[in-house]
């Protein structure tokens, strides 16, 4: 499904892009639902169906960040409207397989095929007019509620924490690793064709593994072949679990055919018929029982080959590497940092410490920076003089302690003259040392104007805690991460 989400969307608070994704699903169940009268859109049903489906996975997805709008009598509403489509789009799937199946059987098995087809649209007929009930009278009022609800959000800002929601790359990676370890634990119940109630549970694993997957499925890289995986597990569970309940549907029906074809040759007794007739009548030329039996022989061998492909593909270790690829992809999400966020742990240093800081791979950066006036976001300009070349820059941040928004942008010489001037008593003067450790960077700043030095480590994510390394340890005084006395604003006034 196409949703139109903005590039930056993993970026965004999650609670904004949870409901993005939820209006694209109502938008496509309201388009199917106005389609469901219309002879030229016979899949309006499905997509109806689909789209629903789709909504509730999202829900499920997003469930915290949704709670305030999907409220627990509207997740009641939608689970039951989506249980009404679900009845009629079995028996069409049925009807479809046994009319595909006719032109192989032959002229007997084909009267208990199509006998079994006008059962199955009899029972179509009568569950569709129960569904368009249902949904004539309910349908537009929930999804005009779901509409009003999921059109804005409310965000609460604590003065005492970080000023930015959770983003939504965080959250849906942290998701789908849920996800996928739900559909490891389905898969590995699964063991012969008989499990049918957990092939069933894996089917529905993978389904929501794959709504979760999709919406992003365009932003980041890697996905598509994902969700291709997915469909085609979820298409072969699917087949099977509609040859189950076929097969189940076939033996019910032999049972009434058996029955009926029972109290036939009773009245003929009692009506004193001929021996010649009873056996005629026994074996008659309109009795289905031959044709359902052949449609449960073909409906076993369909089962057994739809479990055979299923347990090359996905059983024992053969699900081990897609599902790894998941878990990469989930990890990459959850440990991402939102754009404009800046992570990072502060130190107090008792001196600067030796060795690296004269080493010729250390970058050493001269920073004239000055703070323009304002109260409720802290607004810098900086120029930063590094092997001979100034560049010149403009910094809005906001927020305190670990987790704070940065936005930068590089301006020219004459922006910066401007606004300088306007940075009046609110500047510092420093000598930035920029110093590679491993895979991290580490920043000391020796303060030029006061008796005073900082080191700084920025984090891809608040839960990571790197220790300082052996050259800088020593000279740590303690962390001051969120303390506000070292917060450079604050320094330069």
């Amino acid at each position: 499904m196409d949703i139109p989400l903005p590039l930056d969307a993993l970026d965004r608070p999650a609670a904004e892009t949870a409901r993005r994704i939820a209006l694209a699903h109502l938008r496509a169940a309201r388009s199917a639902y106005d389609k469901l009268d219309d002879e030229d859109a016979p899949e309006a049903l499905h997509d109806l169906r689909v789209a629903l489906r789709r909504l509730r996975s999202c829900d499920r997805t997003f469930r915290d960040e949704l709670a305030d709008s999907i409220s627990k009598k509207r997740r009641g509403r939608l689970r039951r409207l989506t249980k009404a489509t679900g009845a009629g789009r079995d028996a069409q799937v049925h009807i479809e397989w046994i009319e595909g199946e006719l032109p192989a059987l032959t002229r007997r098995q084909r009267i208990g095929a199509t006998w079994m087809r006008e059962r199955l649209r009899a029972s179509k007929q009568e569950n569709d007019a129960r569904m368009h009930a249902r949904l004539a009278s309910r349908f537009e009022k929930l999804a005009d509620s779901l509409q009003e609800a999921l059109s804005s959000w409310q965000l609460t800002v604590r003065l005492d924490e970080p000023i930015a929601p959770p983003h939504a790359a965080r959250v849906l990676g942290a998701r789908l690793g849920d996800l996928t370890d739900e559909l490891a634990s389905r898969l590995s119940r699964v063991h012969d064709a008989v499990d049918q109630t957990c092939a069933h549970e894996a089917r529905i694993a993978a389904k929501h593994l794959r709504y979760a997957l999709e919406p992003i499925m365009d932003i980041v890289p890697g996905a598509v072949p994902l969700v291709d995986r997915l469909r085609a597990l979820q298409d072969t569970l699917g087949e099977l679990h509609d040859a189950h309940l076929l097969a189940g549907l076939v033996a019910d029906a032999m049972e009434d055919a058996a029955r009926e074809a029972a109290q036939r040759l009773s009245a003929m007794v009692r009506d004193g018929s001929s021996l010649a007739g009873v056996r005629s009548a026994g074996s008659g030329s309109h009795d289905p029982r031959n044709g359902l039996l052949e449609l449960a022989r073909r409906l076993h061998e369909r089962t057994e080959s739809l479990f055979a492909a299923f347990t090359r593909e996905w059983l024992g270790d053969a699900s081990g590497p897609f599902l790894e690829r998941v878990r990469e992809l989930a990890g990459r999400l959850a440990q991402r940092r939102a754009a404009g966020m800046e992570i990072e742990r502060k130190f107090l240093l008792t001196a600067l410490p030796d060795g690296p800081l004269g080493d010729p791979e250390t970058t050493v950066q001269d920073i004239d920076q000055g703070y323009l006036p304002g109260g409720h976001v802290n607004e810098r300009v900086r120029a930063i003089a590094a092997d001979g070349v100034t560049r010149w820059f403009r910094t809005v941040k906001g927020g305190n302690g670990l987790v704070r928004l940065e936005l930068e942008d590089q301006i020219d010489r004459d922006l910066f003259d401007a606004l300088w001037p306007l940075t009046s008593g609110r500047r510092v003067h420093k000598r930035r040392y920029l110093v590679r450790e491993g895979e991290t960077e580490w920043t000391i700043d020796e303060f030029l104007d006061r008796p005073l030095a900082l080191a700084e480590v920025e984090l891809s994510h608040p839960d990571d805690a790197p220790k300082p390394p052996v050259w800088l340890a020593p000279h740590v005084d303690r962390e001051v991460t969120g303390d506000p006395t070292y917060d450079n604003a604050r320094l330069a006034r």
